[in-house]
């Protein structure tokens, strides 16, 4: 949804017109109206009832963000749509082909991934899509831009102020596993925690968070933007928050849900932009608490890490974030 939000409000600021059109729930629909933009709820239907459903006036440019869409559907929005230009996100090529005008890759690896991509047969279709790869193409959001204005550039030299932010769709245990991870590590340090979409892991949560010396939890709300401005260190779940982090300034550490973020994550390690944990269900704890320390106790490192983030991250420049929509297909 953030990434949708950031090139939509790119394209607001330029003078287009944008909507969401979909069905999306309440903490969706929140954050949409508190950004200004305008939605049209529909059914939870699939893509061909959707696009037979979709009004004329809506036949305009399409940017589409889903990890549940299928490369079929994708190809019925392309030849049953008349649309002036139809963009797809996608951060991994898992698709069998892709018959669409644009693709948005903005991850690290994304021209790697590209180049593997394209050993199979028929990716592309007849005409190759224009292709934005690489994070200058991150689309960062408004309120993104105003923390990474006011956040110090100068890492601190103690650790006091700790995020803990695996994106609220935590199904492997994962912010159980830092909050323990935190503790044997930094117990004296003050902590402030995104809740999960489960009850009995939030208990826990909760119970854990007793043994800090100050403790926060919080639920999902439109932006993070307060918290991003108190932390010291954010760690994350290995998606795109790690973006949001380092585009601000923000030193942070993941511990991947996916092999596909963790794939994401190695790249950015290589390139010593974050502090990289492994996966979540096979890194011996005790490397993982190795690394955490050396991190949160290593003011040299977490520097180079705001620095090397601010230099690699795109989402400042609107023409650049504009591109995909604005530059003519073939």
């Amino acid at each position: 949804m953030n990434r949708c939000l950031g090139y939509a409000e790119a394209l607001t600021n330029l003078g287009f017109k944008c909507l969401f059109y979909g069905n999306y729930d309440d903490g969706a629909q929140a954050i949409i109206t508190d950004s200004g933009l305008m939605f049209e709820l529909t059914e939870p239907i699939g893509v061909p009832d959707w696009v037979s459903r979709t009004p004329v006036h809506l036949s305009g440019q399409v940017l589409l963000d889903s990890y549940n869409i299928s490369a079929s559907d994708v190809s019925i929005i392309n030849e049953k749509m008349n649309l002036v230009k139809f963009v797809l996100i996608d951060d991994f090529y898992k698709l069998d082909y892709y018959h669409c005008d644009a693709i948005i890759n903005f991850t690290i690896g994304a021209n790697d991934m590209l180049t593997e991509a394209r050993t199979c047969e028929g990716l592309f279709g007849d005409i190759e899509p224009q292709l934005f790869l690489g994070p200058n193409y991150y689309p960062a959001r408004g309120w993104l831009r105003s923390v990474r204005k006011m956040r110090p550039q100068t890492a601190v030299t103690e650790v006091e102020k700790i995020l803990i932010v695996t994106g609220g769709r935590d199904n492997s245990g994962t912010t159980i596993k830092l909050l323990e991870l935190l503790y044997k590590v930094k117990k004296e340090s003050e902590v402030a925690v995104l809740l999960v979409n489960d009850e009995e892991s939030n208990n826990i949560i909760d119970n854990y968070l007793n043994k800090f010396s100050k403790s926060y939890m919080f639920v999902h709300q439109p932006n993070l933007g307060d918290w991003y401005n108190w932390a010291d260190v954010c760690l994350c779940g290995g998606g795109l928050i790690k973006y949001e982090c380092l585009f601000v300034g923000l030193p942070v550490v993941s511990l991947s849900q996916t092999a596909e973020q963790q794939i994401d994550s190695s790249k950015h390690k290589e390139l010593g932009l974050i502090c990289d944990l492994g996966m979540n269900t096979d890194v011996d704890a005790t490397v993982m608490e190795q690394k955490l320390g050396e991190f949160i106790n290593d003011v040299n490192y977490r520097q180079y890490v705001i620095d090397k983030g601010r230099t690699v991250i795109g989402g400042e420049n609107n023409s650049i974030m504009v591109e995909p929509f604005i530059t003519n297909t073939v």
